[in-house]
C-alpha cells in the first residue's frame, strides 16, 4: 500500500493479536530482527515498539547496538572473556542474554557449565538460549538427509543436524548437560563430614515445598545408605541449608572411595512429570579413611612363578598360569590375548593418536582442528619398532617396547613398559613424547578390537551416559552396566562418539562371564563400540555403517574435549586439549 499509515496500522493490529492469544505469558520482549547490523531504521521501530507496548522489552542482536535500540544485551556466541569484559564497563548497565549459544552441531554442547557458573557469578548475566533444540533432517525415500542432498551449502553441510535431541525428540547427551547446569534448584555440599547441604533456589516465582532429596552413600558405587528428606522451604531466589544424617562410618576395605550423591527430585506427581523426576543432583567425595594397601602387602600376596618366555619367527610368546599373550616384533602390537584356550583379540592392541572428527572438529573447513589432524598424517601414521626387550623381573615378565609414529607432519616417539604376571595382569606404563603440527591430539591410548562375544560391559566411573572431559556435570561417579550397542551414540553423521571417563576399571565380558577387565593408574577413558574407528571416519551417514561384528575398544590416558562453543571455530577450551610434548599413562589389562 502507498498508504504510509497502513504498514502502523497492520502492526498494531498484530501485536493487539498477540497479546490476546492464551499464550501470551511467554512473550517477554519484542524482536528486531538479527544479524542485520542496525541503524536508524532499528530505532525508529524501537521507538514505536515501545510506543505501542510499554510493557515489554525491545531486544536486538546485530553490531553491538546502544540502548536507544535494544534494552538488553543480546549477542551471539559471545565467547566468557568477552561476556566478562563488557559486563565490567562503567557505561554499560543492561542485562546480558545471550539470544544463540552453546551450538549443538553433533557431539558437541561443551563448557556449558562453564557459561553457567559465569551467570552465577554474574547477576547481569542472565543465561541464554541454547542453538539448537531438535536435529532438523528431511525425509527423503525413507532416509533422513541432510547437507548437498537437500541443497545445503558448502562448508553449511548438516547445519540443520545442530540438536540437544534428536528428530525424534531422543534427548542426545548434550541435553542432561544442559539440564543440570541449568536447573532452577541447584545442591552444593558444604560440609562432607557433617552432610551438611547449601540449596539455591533459582526459581522466580516458586519456592521449594514441592521438592524432596534424595540421597545415598555409595563405596566403590556401591549403595551402602540412603534415603529421602523433604527439601526445606526456601524462598524464590534464596539460598537454604539441608542436613542428611549420614551414616556410622564403615570398616572400609584398602583404597575404597567414599560417596554421598544428592538428587533433588519433584515430591509429587505434577501436569509435566511424574514423582521422583530429577532437577538435579551432586556429588561429593566423603571423607572416611580407607586403608592403603601398602608395598610390602601386596609383595606379600604372590602371584605365583613368573610367566615363561618364548620366541617363534617375529613373534614373542609369554605364557602363565591360565593364559598366553603374543607380541609382533615388527609392529609393536600385541596380536593375541588369550585366556583358557578362549582368543579375546579380533586385532590387536596397539597406540592410537586419532579419532573420527566431530562436526566440531570438521567446522572452519580449512582452518579446523580435524584438517590439522589430517594434514599431520594422524589417521595413518607409519610405525617403526625401534627397541624390543623381553626378560624375568623377579615373579613376572617385564617387556619393553619403543617405537616411532611418523605422518608429513607427525613424530611421536613412544615407550611402553609392560609387566606380565602369572595371573594374567598386564601392567602398562606409557610414555609418550609427540611433536605434532596441531592445536590439540585427538588422544593418546590404545585401541584393540574384541571379539563380538564380549558385549556386556560394567565400569566404576562417571555415567551412564556419554560425557568427554568439558561435558561432565551431569554424569555421577558409579557403578554401571550396558550392552556395547548401548554405549553407542546414534547420530545421522557419523562421528566420534560413546566416550565414558574418570573409570577405576571396565570390564567386557561374554555370557559365560569370560574376558578383559582394564584398571586405570589411577584413572582412564574408554569406549567400546559396533563400529571402528576407520567406518565412523569414513561413513557420511549412519545408514552407511555396517553391521556390527565386533566390539571396537579405545583405553585413553588422553582424550580431548569436543567443544561447542560455537559451530565454525576451534573452540575446544586449553583445559581440554592435548598439547604436543611429553605425556604418561598407565593401565593394567587382566585376562580371564
Amino acid at each position: 500500500s502507498k498508504d504510509p499509515t497502513w504498514a502502523t496500522a497492520y502492526l498494531d493490529r498484530a501485536i493487539r493479536m498477540v497479546l490476546r492469544d492464551r499464550n501470551h505469558p511467554s512473550i517477554i520482549a519484542w524482536s528486531l530482527g538479527n544479524e542485520s547490523y542496525y541503524g536508524p531504521h532499528h530505532a525508529a521501530m524501537a521507538a514505536w515498539i515501545r510506543h505501542a507496548d510499554p510493557t515489554r522489552l525491545v531486544q536486538y542482536e546485530s553490531g553491538n547496538p546502544p540502548a536507544s535500540i535494544t534494552d538488553i544485551l543480546v549477542p551471539m556466541y559471545g565467547e566468557l572473556t568477552w561476556v566478562r569484559n563488557v559486563l565490567a564497563r562503567p557505561d554499560e548497565h543492561r542485562p546480558l542474554i545471550m539470544c544463540e549459544y552453546a551450538y549443538g552441531k553433533g557431539n558437541s554442547t561443551g563448557n556449558v557449565d562453564e557459561f553457567w557458573a559465569l551467570v552465577e557469578e554474574l547477576p547481569r548475566f542472565q543465561g541464554g538460549f541454547m542453538w539448537d533444540w531438535a536435529d532438523k533432517p528431511l525425509m527423503l525415500n525413507g532416509k533422513l538427509i541432510y547437507g548437498s542432498v537437500s541443497h545445503e551449502g558448502k562448508n553449511t553441510e548438516r547445519m540443520c543436524l545442530n540438536g540437544i535431541v534428536a528428530h525424534d525428540l531422543t534427548p542426545f547427551p548434550g541435553a542432561f548437560e544442559l539440564k543440570q547446569v541449568q536447573a532452577p534448584v541447584l545442591v552444593s555440599v558444604s560440609n562432607a563430614s557433617s552432610g551438611t547441604l547449601r540449596v539455591r533456589n533459582r526459581y522466580l516465582v516458586l519456592d521449594t515445598s514441592h521438592l524432596s532429596l534424595n540421597w545415598e552413600v555409595t563405596i566403590d558405587g556401591v549403595r551402602h545408605a540412603g534415603g529421602t528428606l523433604p527439601c526445606p522451604v526456601i524462598a524464590a531466589g534464596a539460598d537454604g541449608d539441608a542436613q542428611i544424617p549420614l551414616p556410622a562410618i564403615p570398616t572400609l576395605p584398602a583404597g575404597a572411595e567414599v560417596h554421598v550423591l544428592v538428587r533433588v527430585v519433584l515430591a509429587r506427581d505434577t501436569v509435566w512429570a511424574a514423582a521422583n523426576h530429577e532437577i538435579s543432583h551432586v556429588q561429593a567425595a566423603l571423607p572416611w579413611k580407607a586403608p592403603v594397601l601398602s608395598l610390602a602387602q601386596a609383595s606379600a600376596q604372590s602371584r605365583g612363578p613368573a610367566p615363561t618366555i618364548a620366541c617363534s619367527g617375529t613373534q614373542v610368546h609369554i605364557t602363565g598360569r591360565t593364559f598366553d599373550v603374543t607380541l609382533d616384533s615388527l609392529t609393536g602390537e600385541w596380536t593375541s590375548l588369550r585366556h583358557a584356550g578362549r582368543e579375546l583379540l579380533a586385532a590387536p592392541l596397539a597406540p592410537c593418536f586419532y579419532r573420527a572428527p566431530t562436526d566440531i572438529d570438521w567446522a572452519n573447513g580449512a582452518n579446523g582442528i580435524a584438517t590439522t589432524w589430517k594434514r599431520c598424517g594422524l589417521d595413518a601414521l607409519t610405525t617403526t619398532v625401534t627397541g624390543l626387550q623381553a626378560d624375568t623381573c623377579g615373579d613376572a615378565v617385564r617387556v619393553v617396547v619403543s617405537t616411532t609414529h611418523r605422518g608429513p607432519l607427525a613424530d611421536i616417539r613412544r615407550e611402553s613398559v609392560v609387566m606380565i604376571h602369572a595371573d594374567g595382569v598386564m601392567e602398562f606404563d606409557e610414555l609418550i613424547h609427540a611433536d605434532v603440527e596441531t592445536p590439540s591430539l585427538p588422544r593418546i591410548g590404545l585401541r584393540c578390537t574384541l571379539t563380538s562375544a564380549h558385549q556386556h560391559v560394567t565400569w566404576f566411573g562417571r555415567g551412564p551416559h556419554e560425557h568427554y572431559p568439558d561435558r561432565l556435570a551431569a554424569a555421577a561417579v558409579g557403578r554401571y552396566a550396558a550392552t556395547v550397542a548401548e554405549l553407542a551414540v546414534d547420530r545421522i553423521f557419523p562421528q566420534e562418539n560413546g566416550a565414558r571417563g574418570e573409570l577405576r576399571w571396565m570390564a567386557f565380558r561374554d555370557a559365560q562371564g569370560h574376558g578383559l577387565r582394564v584398571d586405570g593408574a589411577p584413572r582412564f577413558w574408554a569406549s567400546a563400540l559396533p563400529w571402528s574407528l576407520e567406518e565412523l571416519n569414513t561413513a557420511s551417514h549412519r545408514d552407511d555403517l555396517p553391521a556390527s561384528r565386533a566390539t571396537w575398544l579405545h583405553l585413553d590416558g588422553f582424550l580431548m574435549g569436543v567443544g561447542g562453543d560455537t559451530g565454525w571455530t576451534i573452540n575446544v577450551h586449553q583445559p581440554y586439549r592435548i598439547l604436543p610434548g611429553r605425556h604418561r599413562w598407565g593401565c593394567s589389562l587382566t585376562v580371564g
